[in-house]
């Protein structure tokens, strides 16, 4: 999974351990933040599934994010950290999620398709509307 492995990439290069460490030093808070805001970064996870993984609130993932956009703008420090742990974690591509459904979305399609072929078809002249008030 994707968010394991941002977690590893951490406590390999940051020497933090996300699920060990609950405290607030700056080293893990830092950690966190990074966390968040690579996570973040594929828009492919919700905030609570992000959260979920650290032991957090979707709110503390977004606080998260916002504090770390703030922090790559004005500490080189932090932002160097940023930029090992981004660039060393796997990115997985959209298109695999795809490619593992894609026989369910086919039949989907072709279910979805069918459908609408009926009511391109279906003659409205035929239904006959009552008149409440006859």
């Amino acid at each position: 999974m994707y968010l394991e492995n941002i977690k590893e990439v951490i406590k390999e290069k940051l020497n933090v351990d996300l699920d060990a460490d609950l405290s607030r030093k700056r080293d893990t808070i830092d950690a966190r933040h990074i966390y968040c805001d690579v996570a973040r970064q594929l828009d492919t996870f919700s905030y609570a599934e992000i959260g979920k993984v650290i032991h957090r609130d979707h709110s503390s993932v977004i606080h998260s994010c916002k504090r770390s956009e703030e922090l790559k703008e004005f500490d080189k420090k932090y932002f160097e950290k940023f930029n090992m742990v981004f660039n060393n974690t796997i990115k997985p591509t959209i298109d695999e999620g795809i490619k593992d459904h894609y026989v369910f979305y086919k039949k989907m399609y072709n279910k979805y398709s069918e459908l609408m072929k009926e009511v391109k078809e279906y003659d409205k002249s035929q239904v006959t509307i009552f008149d409440e008030g006859a």
